[in-house]
């Protein structure tokens, strides 16, 4: 079951830009152990406040990368530069979720239990961060 290990925790997480209380796209889209540290480095290279617009937890990297690839090939054409993608959070949010369902579906030989506990691990925060 190579998809299932006690490997670091890894998140998948949505930055965007946050103006006049609101979330706003572009956003990006990436992995990292640590998503707050990462939108912290983010923003010492540019003018605008970025946040964190939601992450979601997996049990390792393999599968973090792998659910990236997979938004990232899907979302190819909105693609702006890099991880950059011309989509507002929200939709992002909704999207990598319906990834997160196909991809345990389609991609491995999980069973449903397994499946289950990947689920529920990856919704860690189901809100926006504000």
């Amino acid at each position: 079951m190579g998809y299932i290990s006690n490997n670091t925790e890894f998140f998948l997480y949505i930055a965007a830009s946050f103006a006049a209380g609101e979330l706003w796209g572009p956003c990006k889209i990436g992995i990292s152990h640590d998503p707050s540290h990462r939108v912290e480095e983010l923003q010492r290279a540019t003018f605008e406040d970025l946040r964190l617009a939601k992450i979601f937890k997996f049990p390792n990297q393999e599968i973090a990368r792998e659910v990236e690839r997979c938004v990232h090939f899907l979302q190819r054409k909105k693609r702006i530069r890099g991880e950059w993608f011309d989509l507002s959070p929200q939709f992002a949010a909704d999207f990598v979720e319906l990834v997160i369902s196909w991809w345990l579906d389609f991609f491995t030989d999980l069973n449903q239990e397994q499946k289950l506990c990947v689920l529920e691990t990856s919704k860690v925060n189901r809100g926006f961060h504000k």
